[in-house]
C-alpha cells in the first residue's frame, strides 16, 4: 500500500471517458431485477404476453436499517436523463436506501478520486474511468467477484465486455452499465446528390467494403462556394490517436494495433506501417477526410458539437451517442441514417466498443446496499431507462426486451448500433491499463505536431515516429506486475 503523499504523486491520470447527449423519452416502468439466480432461462415472450425478463429476483437485503448510499458521477448525460427515474423506482423497491447523486466533471473526478479514496472519504460508488485499474490493484476498490456469481451471473455470457472496465485479473471490480458501439452515421441527401444512389439502396444487406467507402467520401468532398477551398468532406474519422480510426482498421484488415495478451502497442508490422499511411494520405493528400482544425472551423461557425450536425462531414465514424445529439440537433434539415461499417476483402468490419462500470468503494460502510443499487442500474431496471432514453447500448443480454425497447426507428436504421455487435465480425476495446491516459496523450501530441507539418515532410517522417512512439509507449505502459488479460482472445467474436 502507498503512502498518501506517494499515492497523491502517482495520481496525475488523464481521464478519457465518452461524453453522451441525447432526447429523452419517456421510459415505461421496468420489471424489478433479482437476486437469486434463475432455475431455468425464460423463453422471449410472445408479444401479447407480459415481457418475462430472465434475470433473478431483486430482494431487498436483510438489513432494514435506513442507509443513504453516496453515489460520485462524472456521466452529465445520464444523471439527467436516467438517474432520477432510475433512483426513484430503486427507492420504491427498497425505501430503506436512498441513493445521493454527487456531480462532478470528468476533470474533477480525476483529482477528486485520488485524494477522497486516500483520505477515507469517497464515495461509495464511483462512476468508472480508465484508470480505475491502478485503484483495482492498490485495494481502493471493492472486489464483487462472490456476489456477481452468487447472484448467476456471467460476465462473458450475460454483458457485452470490455477491456478493464469491470473485470481486472480475471476478477470482478465493477457492475458494467454503460456500453458504446462505433457506427457510421451519413447523410442520405448528400450521398444520394453527389455519388447517385443511398448506401441502403446499393448495398441492401450492409456489407460494402473500405473501397466504396472511399469513393463516397471522395464524391461527396465539394468546394461548393467556388474559393478553391474544400468546404464540404466526406468523411470523418479520428486520426490523431489510436481511437476508433486505427483501431477499426487495424481489426478489420487482419492486424491489431494492440498486442492485448502481452499489453503491448504495434504500429509498425506491415498491416499498420499501411494503414497509418493510408490515413494520412486521405487527411493531407487526398483531403476527403475532414482535419481537427477544420472541423473546430465548422463547429465554431455553425455553433454545432461537430461538423456531421451542419452538413458539412457526410460521412461520421464515431461513437453512438453522437446519434443522440443528431437526433436533437438536426430535426428536418436533411436526411441522415446510420450504415455499419466496411469490410474488408473477405473480413467482415470489427468495430469498436466499450463503456463503463460502477465501481465501489472497499470501504464503504454500506456494501450491500450500493452493490444492490449497482446491480439494479445494470440489469434489467435501470437497462430499460437507458435504452428508452438511448443513453447508452443496453450492455445487459440476459433481457431480450431491452433491444427492442433499443429500436425505434429513429433514425431509420438504428438497429446497426447493436447490429454491428452481433452481426458483423465483433468487436474490440480499448487497451486499458493504469496510466492509459498518459500514453494516449503522448501519442497524439505526436500526431498533432506530425499532422500540422507540410504532407511531404510528414511522410518521409511518419515511419520513424511511429516506431519511436511504438518503443515509448511501451516503456511507459503500467499495468502493474502481472498480465492482466494473459490468455484472452481478442477482439470479441459476435456473441452467440
Amino acid at each position: 500500500m502507498f503512502t498518501r503523499r506517494q499515492f497523491l504523486r502517482k495520481a496525475g491520470i488523464l481521464g478519457c471517458g465518452m461524453a453522451l447527449a441525447g432526447p429523452i423519452l419517456a421510459a415505461c416502468g421496468p420489471t424489478p431485477a433479482p437476486t437469486a439466480a434463475p432455475k431455468k432461462e425464460v423463453a422471449t415472450p410472445k408479444p401479447e404476453e407480459k415481457p418475462k425478463v430472465a434475470t433473478p429476483e431483486v430482494k431487498p437485503p436483510a438489513k432494514k436499517e435506513a442507509a443513504t448510499v453516496r453515489y460520485l458521477s462524472w456521466w452529465g448525460q445520464y444523471n439527467t436523463g436516467c438517474f432520477p427515474q432510475v433512483s426513484k423506482e430503486f427507492q420504491e423497491k427498497f425505501p430503506n436506501i436512498t441513493v445521493k447523486l454527487e456531480e462532478v466533471t470528468q476533470s474533477e473526478a480525476a483529482q477528486k478520486y485520488p485524494t477522497t479514496l486516500v483520505a477515507g472519504t469517497a464515495a461509495d460508488i464511483l462512476y468508472h474511468e480508465n484508470y480505475m485499474s491502478k485503484y483495482y490493484d492498490e485495494g481502493y476498490i471493492l472486489d464483487i467477484t462472490d456476489r456477481f456469481k452468487a447472484d448467476g451471473f456471467d460476465y462473458a455470457r450475460d454483458f457485452y465486455q470490455g477491456l478493464g472496465i469491470d473485470e481486472w485479473r480475471g476478477r470482478m471490480f465493477g457492475f458494467p452499465h454503460m456500453f458504446e458501439t462505433c457506427i457510421m452515421m451519413y447523410n442520405k441527401d448528400a450521398v444520394k446528390k453527389h455519388w447517385g444512389k443511398d448506401l441502403w439502396e446499393a448495398f441492401p444487406d450492409g456489407n460494402w467494403q473500405i473501397d466504396d467507402m472511399l469513393e463516397v467520401a471522395k464524391a461527396c468532398t465539394k468546394d461548393l462556394d467556388g474559393d478553391k477551398k474544400i468546404d464540404q468532406w466526406g468523411l470523418y474519422i479520428y486520426h490523431r490517436s489510436y481511437y476508433y480510426g486505427y483501431e477499426y482498421l487495424s481489426w478489420t484488415m487482419g492486424d491489431n494495433c494492440f498486442d492485448v495478451p502481452k499489453m503491448k502497442f504495434n504500429f509498425t508490422s506491415p498491416m499498420m506501417k499501411q494503414i497509418t499511411h493510408m490515413v494520412l494520405d486521405w487527411v493531407r493528400k487526398d483531403g476527403f477526410v475532414i482535419t481537427e482544425e477544420e472541423a473546430s472551423e465548422v463547429n465554431k461557425a455553425a455553433s454545432v458539437t461537430f461538423p456531421f450536425l451542419a452538413g458539412k462531414e457526410i460521412m461520421r465514424i464515431r461513437m453512438v451517442p453522437d446519434v443522440g445529439r443528431a437526433l436533437a440537433t438536426i430535426k428536418d434539415r436533411f436526411k441522415w441514417d446510420l450504415f455499419y461499417l466496411p469490410n474488408y476483402k473477405g473480413n467482415l468490419a470489427i468495430t469498436r466498443a466499450g463503456g463503463h462500470g460502477n465501481n465501489i468503494y472497499a470501504k464503504t460502510k454500506v456494501p450491500d446496499e450500493t452493490y444492490e443499487f449497482c446491480k439494479w442500474m445494470g440489469t434489467s431496471p435501470g437497462m430499460r431507462v437507458n435504452a428508452k432514453t438511448k443513453a447508452s447500448v443496453p450492455i445487459y443480454r440476459r433481457d431480450p426486451e431491452l433491444r427492442k425497447f433499443y429500436e425505434t426507428k429513429e433514425p431509420e436504421h438504428d438497429n446497426v448500433i447493436m447490429g454491428v455487435l452481433e452481426d458483423r465480425g465483433g468487436y474490440g476495446d480499448h487497451l486499458r491499463f493504469h496510466n492509459e491516459g498518459e500514453v494516449r496523450a503522448h501519442f497524439q501530441k505526436q500526431c498533432d505536431l506530425l499532422y500540422t507539418q507540410p504532407y511531404a515532410e510528414a511522410k518521409a517522417k511518419l515511419d520513424d515516429m511511429m516506431k519511436k512512439l511504438e518503443a515509448e509507449m511501451n516503456q511507459m505502459i503500467d499495468y502493474g506486475k502481472e498480465l492482466p488479460f494473459p490468455n484472452i482472445k481478442f477482439p470479441f467474436k459476435p456473441p452467440k
